[in-house]
């Protein structure tokens, strides 16, 4: 029998489950993996009750969105029986990288670095954590999202509109997909290279700064002038 395994925090997925054979994960109690979110700076803690054990999990994954992948993992894990010590084991030693939820420590700032792909859903998703976090001095960097086709301007617009107000400083955008909205105070870029030549003579410091964006905005060349 094929059997799914549900996030039934997400009334949507939940319902669409409701007459399928599930396996459930989630915040709510009546979950077969419940979790409970402990901590999420600078690292995702959380403790997760199974059917029959409880673990406590130190990951090294930044982003509140990240504690529904550790429950997803659980969940797999706990239904092919691998021990619950072992399950708390792998997830704790993945170190993330290649731009994939790390953070890093420069000489001036903290990175919070997702800028390995970006669409509206994963960019509301990492801005929100990122606000919702104890970091003081908060910044974004913001690249353009690719293959959004007829949808990018509408997309682009929603996400500047998303930001304006929030406390956030500096907020920078590259990318063409960004030149024609109004950001109000933020800094707009046509392109990474062009921030390169402005980061050169106005350097940022004592900052906690998101760095999102689709890849092929390479804003990894950034990272060493941050």
């Amino acid at each position: 029998m094929v059997k799914a395994f549900v996030n039934t925090d997400n009334e949507i997925l939940a319902k669409a489950a409701k007459n399928l054979a599930h396996i459930s994960y989630g915040i709510n109690e009546m979950a077969d993996y419940q979790g409970k979110l402990t901590d999420s700076v600078p690292y995702i803690k959380c403790n997760i009750k199974l059917p029959e054990d409880t673990i406590n999990i130190v990951s090294h994954l930044t982003g509140i969105y990240n504690f529904e992948n550790i429950l997803a993992a659980v969940a797999v894990g706990g239904y092919f029986q691998v021990e619950p010590e072992k399950i708390k084991k792998a997830i704790e030693n993945y170190l993330p990288d290649n731009n994939r939820s790390q953070v890093v420590k420069t000489k001036n700032n903290t990175l919070i670095l997702d800028a390995y792909n970006a669409n509206p859903t994963s960019m509301k998703a990492a801005i929100s954590s990122f606000e919702e976090t104890a970091y003081k001095n908060k910044a974004l960097i913001l690249g353009e999202m690719k293959e959004l086709g007829k949808f990018s301007g509408e997309e682009h617009t929603a996400l500047v509109d998303s930001v304006a107000g929030k406390m956030f400083d500096p907020v920078i955008y590259i990318g063409k997909e960004y030149a024609n909205i109004n950001i109000g105070n933020a800094i707009y870029f046509s392109s990474t290279s062009k921030l390169i030549d402005y980061l050169k003579v106005n350097p940022i410091k004592d900052k906690t700064i998101l760095v999102k964006g689709s890849r092929s905005n390479k804003l990894e060349d950034i990272y060493n002038l941050l």
